[in-house]
């Protein structure tokens, strides 16, 4: 399989918020809260407003850079020359699409020839299964046959060589004592007549070295031919003895040479009795089982091949756009990942995100990388709704955080935590690398009071408006929950259709330092009666303070 090392954000929820709705609501809700306030009259000398049920929430504002939920680094699965490269960075691709490939002439090659092994190994079992052929049985049992016979002649003739060997000793005695004996005295010898003359004598002699010729056995140069005449004498005698010597030395040597003869042919014969045997047997099991190792060993080789070929082709495991190519045909690669071994552009490592010799952007949707201050990081959660507006965009479209990176990074001395808010849906006019600015909603409620946050005053811990008693402001204390900078959340305190004092139309309007004559600093219009108004807003999205 080709090497693929995947880079998935986590899984988006699909439930979604009427994100939307509730923005028109909130508009409208502050828009007619700030007309009815205009235009009331409960006392002619303040500007007044109602508080009313509605939906608030407070927002951090970032901005980031949209990127694909998932992307793919392809690699070939092992070594090799790139053959052909067949996709071009932005081409859409869709999934199993061909993107490059590598020289496969060696792998086909290698493949071929784990198959034959295959198939042979596969015949052998098929054989031994089966048993011997009668053909093979047949053989056996000639090969048993000859192998008696074998024995049977070496038998034979060992037997004869040592009758043979037996005779000759017998005349080298005999010769020997006649050598010995005087010439002339006819010196009775075994083998020999009594009271043999030395013509008689050698005439015996004669004999015997006929009897020696008979052997195979050669009589030395000068020795006397049988029925000599006895005027070789003593020298003749000595000739004899000499060659009967050697005669019998010979034959001790064949009866070595037959002993020798007989041990191999009964070897022959023992085993091709047991090849006999084995072709009357059934197979045994360790025969069988050796076959099927054989087998599997073969099959891991097949295996394996066609692994290494399969990976020798890029494929692109989903729809997406083609986001880098870093190959070029002709151009080496190593197993270990598929990096290109060769310098230049081609072959440097992405920035961000997966790396391989062909980057896929998946289609699956898009996220926003973004990154809040050290301030903001306690707020942000994962599940968090948000509202992203891609640069050049006159419409957010909702999203939601989907992680929140605890590992701050620093840069020039500011710390950093990266934010992942994924974008709900696939919605058009997204481009991976493009800016986005994103609000991301840390709190909200729904269904709750709701005060314009200008109407808001803040005494140390206590939080307060005011409310008209006979004609005169009179403070009202009030546990507040989410805001922006527009509305303010009343958790208790106050109830919807209670008349809040904005301002007091007899005052003047506050300096740009928010400070007006004979009152304190405060924030907004409320700044006016005396006493902390609330802040307007967050700063860097906390809830501020007057």
């Amino acid at each position: 399989m080709t090497s693929l090392r995947s880079w998935t954000r986590p899984n988006l929820s699909k439930h979604r918020l009427l994100f939307a709705a509730a923005a028109v609501v909130l508009v409208g809700a502050v828009v007619t809260g700030l007309l009815v306030g205009v235009g009331s009259s409960g006392s002619g000398a303040y500007i007044l407003t109602t508080a009313r049920t509605g939906s608030v929430a407070t927002t951090i504002e970032v901005s980031g850079t949209i990127e694909p939920t998932t992307a793919w680094g392809l690699s070939f699965g092992g070594a090799g020359t790139v053959a052909s490269v067949d996709v071009v960075p932005g081409q859409q691709v869709v999934a199993g699409q061909v993107l490059a490939q590598l020289d496969t002439t060696a792998l086909i090659n290698q493949l071929d020839q784990a198959q034959a092994a295959l198939r042979a190994a596969q015949a052998k079992l098929a054989q031994d299964s089966s048993g011997p052929t009668p053909a093979a049985q047949a053989a056996a049992s000639a090969s048993v046959s000859n192998a008696n016979a074998s024995v049977a002649a070496a038998t034979t003739s060992l037997h004869d060589d040592q009758q043979a060997l037996a005779d000759d000793q017998q005349l080298l005695v005999a010769d020997q004592v006649l050598v010995d004996s005087p010439p002339g005295h006819g010196m009775p010898v075994p083998g020999y007549p009594p009271g043999a003359s030395q013509g008689t004598t050698q005439a015996v002699l004669g004999a015997d070295e006929a009897i020696l010729l008979n052997d195979e056995l050669s009589v030395p140069p000068g020795a006397g031919s049988g029925g000599g005449t006895g005027t070789t004498g003593q020298s003749g005698g000595a000739q004899t003895a000499a060659s009967a010597a050697q005669a019998a030395i010979t034959t001790a040597n064949r009866v070595i040479g037959d002993f020798v003869q007989l041990a191999g042919a009964l070897t022959s014969l023992n085993n091709a009795q047991a090849n006999y045997q084995a072709t009357q047997a059934p197979p045994l099991p360790s025969l069988l089982a050796g076959d099927q190792a054989a087998i599997a060993s073969a099959n891991a080789a097949v295996s394996s091949a066609q692994q290494q070929l399969s990976t020798a082709r890029l494929v692109s495991p989903g729809n997406g756009v083609v986001a880098s190519v870093n190959i070029t045909p002709g151009q080496p690669v190593t197993n270990s990942g598929g990096a290109p071994t060769g310098g230049g552009a081609a072959a440097g490592a992405l920035a961000t995100g997966p790396s391989g010799a062909i980057v896929v952007d998946g289609s699956q949707g898009y996220l926003v990388a973004a990154q809040v201050t050290d301030a903001q990081v306690a707020q942000v959660h994962p599940g968090e709704a948000a509202f992203i507006t891609p640069a050049g965009a006159t419409s957010p479209v909702p999203g939601r955080v989907t992680s929140v990176t605890p590992l701050g990074e620093t840069t020039q001395g500011v710390v950093a935590f990266p934010v992942d808010i994924a974008i709900t849906g696939n919605p058009p006019g997204l481009y991976a690398g493009a800016g986005a600015q994103v609000g991301i909603v840390v709190s909200q409620a729904k269904g709750v009071v709701t005060v314009p946050t200008s109407s808001v005053h803040t005494v140390g811990a206590r939080n307060y408006v005011l409310v008209l008693d006979q004609g005169k402001p009179t403070r009202q204390v009030v546990h507040l929950g989410p805001g922006d900078a527009t509305r303010t959340a009343i958790t208790s305190g106050l109830s919807a259709g209670t008349q809040v004092v904005i301002a007091s139309k007899r005052a003047k309007v506050p300096n740009p330092s928010g400070r007006a004559p004979g009152g304190k600093k405060g924030g907004g219009a409320a700044g006016l009666l005396g006493g902390g108004g609330r802040g307007g807003g967050r700063g860097g999205g906390k809830r501020g303070r007057g």
